[in-house]
């Protein structure tokens, strides 16, 4: 029962940290054909879930999770730039009930994200 509380106490703080990380107020730049379609993507949602298994394994070794923030951030900008690359690949329409990136701009877009994504993330 403790290790649940632990565990509970920890998803709680490290969701916050990766909700403001990913606020959209921080990817609101120019040129807007580029950031438009990332504040998109990343606002369609998800669990989050890969930022927070890199915090939970920087923690469980001792790290400071706020230190691990950029890996975490790569991770997940990474995972929603293939998700672009799949639904092209796959004529995909929707993603999570919403227009897919290429739908609701064009196929073009995604090079520019692909390099986007690279830079910042990796």
């Amino acid at each position: 029962m403790i290790l649940l509380f632990l565990i509970h106490a920890f998803h709680q703080r490290a969701a916050g940290l990766i909700k403001k990380a990913f606020n959209p107020a921080l990817f609101t730049h120019e040129p807007a054909e580029l950031y438009d379609p990332i504040t998109y993507t990343l606002n369609l949602g998800g669990k989050r879930i890969r930022p927070l298994l890199v915090l939970l394994g920087c923690d469980l070794f001792g790290g400071n999770i706020e230190k691990a923030m950029p890996a975490a951030i790569a991770i997940e900008l990474f995972h929603n730039f293939t998700f672009s690359m799949i639904d092209i690949m796959d004529c995909a329409p929707l993603r999570r009930g919403q227009e897919t990136v290429y739908k609701k701009w064009n196929t073009n877009i995604c090079d520019p994200l692909r390099r986007y994504h690279v830079r910042c993330g990796l």
